[in-house]
């Protein structure tokens, strides 16, 4: 299954696939920022001084769009202001310093149920703040939430993945299938959809197989599950793309949910979905392709949030050679970083470290109008034009141009001979037609 536009890329999977997943060490020193999801930032509930204890509410969820940030370690809280984010500048967030670590911190009951209702799914994903990382990093309970037993015909489960160096969705699914499975069949059980889908890129070979033994072990059970190969180019994994895919329409973002009745979670959601629903688990953990020919031991990592970038780098064995570029989530979609001091959130998926003599000049020239950028937007969107708009100063008119139907992939740039970066230029102008409305939504308040 295909869609317009997009790009095949080199997955460059060779350095850290065939590795186990090795358990980061327990950090000395936590950072736990409160903007760990889409949405309001949680506030402090906590004070300098203070004893947390693992899986304790460190920061409070505010507004509708929100959730609860937990401790990932038990310690005493140093202090609380603004610390780097490894997606924008700056952020709000909580320093702790870890005590070491014990086998009573990781005591949790086991729920033995078998079905649960969609409701107690949705408290389970609020009271352990489980978030969608397929949805741009919602809170889970958001998006489920007023959701009625058979109100859904598709329940489609993302375990696509096809960025350059980045393969932790895989190596997740491997280890944790029978977890996942099962998250997935409590979800299908409260929802009772038409169809479970389970999207596999056509590269995962020995993921499909594994998926289809367990299915074939227990038809019964998974009578309406089936799995859809879907295409390895880039960016299948879009929510959107993803739909329009597997149900061979074009499908927008209102239809998804409201003409379609479709829901799209991904596997990592489902393996920390299970936990929540069985152990009462908050997600504290991210797990990491840590990986790119600039780091001296590529690895697959599970670490806990709040651990710096730099401790996780030096587990690694440091850089090796000249390094220009650390870039968290991906090279495409992701975040290239001014400091190594920037903490883990939970969609962190993995760390790229790119050196010097692998990078390309910077340097941009005259846009030729080409239109490769229009033949390869994967939203059928003229990103030439909307660059020229931005660039101008008319950040207005990009609305008219469909700017906020751009997935932000990155395609564009990567595709123009003439190296320039479109996707910055879109980003930027989302971002000054944003502070425009705030400030006249702010004089109209004033009146």
């Amino acid at each position: 299954m295909d869609f317009h536009g997009g790009l095949k890329l080199p997955l460059n999977h060779e350095l850290t696939i065939d590795k186990p997943l090795t358990l980061a060490r327990p950090p000395k020193k936590v950072c736990v920022l409160l903007s760990q999801h889409s949405g309001s930032p949680a506030v402090a509930a906590v004070e300098p001084g203070a004893r947390v204890r693992l899986f304790d509410v460190i920061g409070a969820s505010i507004g509708a769009v929100s959730c609860d940030v937990h401790a990932p370690v038990s310690g005493v809280v140093e202090s609380i202001g603004d610390f780097v984010h490894p997606y924008y500048k700056y952020c709000q967030g909580i320093t702790i310093a870890a005590d070491p670590p014990s086998e009573a911190d990781q005591t949790l009951g086991f729920n033995e149920a078998e079905r649960f209702s969609i409701e107690e799914i949705c408290d389970a994903a609020r009271k352990c703040s489980v978030i969608d990382t397929v949805s741009n990093n919602r809170p889970l309970h958001v998006k489920i939430s007023g959701l009625k037993p058979e109100a859904v015909n598709y329940l489609i489960v993302s375990f696509v993945q096809n960025e350059p160096y980045i393969h932790n969705m895989e190596t997740i699914s491997h280890i944790y299938l029978d977890e996942i499975m099962s998250s997935i069949s409590y979800l299908s059980a409260a929802l009772m959809p038409a169809f479970v889908f389970l999207a596999v890129p056509y590269h995962m070979i020995k993921l499909i197989t594994a998926i289809d033994n367990k299915l074939a072990q227990n038809r019964a059970s998974y009578k309406n599950f089936k799995i859809v190969r879907v295409t390895d180019k880039y960016p299948q994994a879009n929510e959107l793309l993803l739909a329009s895919s597997i149900l061979k329409t074009r499908v927008t973002q209102s239809a998804l949910a409201n003409t379609h009745k479709c829901l799209i979670l991904d596997a990592s959601t489902m393996f920390h979905l299970y936990e929540a629903l069985k152990f009462g688990k908050p997600q504290i953990e991210c797990h990491l392709t840590v990986s790119g020919y600039g780091i001296t031991k590529p690895a697959n990592i599970k670490a806990r949030i709040g651990a710096f970038i730099s401790d996780i780098i030096e587990q690694c064995g440091g850089f090796c050679g000249n390094v220009n570029s650390v870039v968290v989530d991906g090279l495409m979609s992701g975040y290239s970083q001014f400091t190594l001091d920037a903490p883990l959130i939970k969609p962190n998926r993995s760390i790229t470290v790119i050196p010097t003599e692998r990078l390309s000049s910077s340097g941009e020239e005259r846009c030729m109008r080409c239109k490769k950028c229009v033949d390869s937007c994967p939203m059928g969107l003229d990103p030439a034009r909307l660059n020229f708009i931005s660039r101008s100063g008319a950040h207005e008119k990009a609305e008219g141009a469909g700017i906020y139907s751009c997935i932000e992939c990155g395609v564009c740039s990567y595709i123009c001979p003439s190296r320039i970066n479109i996707t910055h230029s879109i980003i930027l102008s989302k971002k000054m037609i944003m502070e425009t409305n705030v400030r006249r939504r702010n004089n109209d308040e004033s009146i």
